[in-house]
């Protein structure tokens, strides 16, 4: 019960608190269970994972993490779940600690054992096809980073449909990518259809609709005539985004630093209508 209270402090921004209450269950595990239960391994494997989180202990987590999967290899076994699951986080604390490839690396071998034992369709198989989509376009290979996205897309919509907000995200992907990859107009035109269907099947407020949005507007390929219109809608998006998710929040901050050259320097930050149902027009 504890442990899913530490899950879910860390999942509403209370990492430090999550850290602390892991930091005290961990050692009563052990004075329990013994070191080496299922039990035991699980929460160390979740305060390893919490201190990977945090970037003043995420090499005290990465260190944790590699000393705790030869014992979970050796007593859970090398093809139990939970073994498969740590290698992933490890693998994502490689990321911080020693380099972006050598994340790709690790969870390219692991790719074939989740396949093999969890099977394609596999939620766990999913999300690892999907960093190693994201770490491959982090590392400048965008055309590739395009086509395992638009691969993964394929396999979402077959087993979650077309409107399920993971597939939308994975949609948004492989957009953004297309993009990078040098294909700005076919870019603009897959997000124009992706907002309207993220609007219909999630919400003009949803996260991944906000996302969708300011995507579209990075990506605008449209005639001189058109932009003191986009220039309103794009300050409309942020009036929304400011709005949903608060002035400080990440997303608003990289929004603002990404569609930046759609204002003058004394725009930079649209302000707010003093209604606050009103909309900038």
């Amino acid at each position: 019960m504890r442990r899913l209270s530490a899950h879910w402090l860390a999942c509403g921004g209370l990492l430090a608190e999550a850290i602390n209450l892991l930091e005290r269950l961990v050692p009563e595990y052990v004075g329990l269970l013994g070191p080496d239960h299922p039990e035991t391994l699980m929460a160390s494997n979740d305060l390893a994972v919490r201190l990977g989180d945090a970037k003043d202990t995420r090499r005290r987590g990465y260190t944790m993490m590699l000393n705790l999967l030869p014992r979970m290899q050796r007593v859970l076994g090398p093809d139990h779940p939970t073994t498969l699951v740590a290698r992933a986080d490890l693998a994502a604390l490689l990321a911080a600690v020693a380099g972006m490839d050598k994340a790709k690396e690790a969870l390219c071998v692991l790719l074939p054992d989740l396949v093999r034992i969890l099977g394609a369709d596999h939620d766990n198989t999913l999300k690892v096809r999907q960093n190693i989509a994201v770490f491959a376009g982090e590392l400048g290979d965008a055309p590739s980073a395009r086509d395992l996205f638009s691969k993964l897309l394929a396999d979402k919509i077959r087993i979650l449909g077309p409107s399920h907000p993971e597939t939308l995200e994975i949609r948004l992907s492989v957009a953004s990518w297309t993009g990078d990859a040098g294909d700005a107009t076919s870019a603009y035109l897959a997000l124009q259809k992706l907002v309207t269907d993220s609007e219909r099947a999630l919400g003009a407020d949803h996260l991944i609709t906000l996302k969708a949005r300011v995507e579209l507007a990075y990506w605008f390929r449209g005639g001189p005539e058109h932009v003191e219109d986009w220039k309103r809608w794009v300050a409309a998006l942020l009036f929304d985004m400011r709005r949903t998710l608060g002035s400080n929040n990440a997303l608003m901050l990289d929004a603002h630093r990404r569609l930046a050259h759609w204002f003058n320097p004394d725009e930079y930050m649209p302000p707010i209508a003093s209604d606050p149902t009103v909309r900038p027009i």
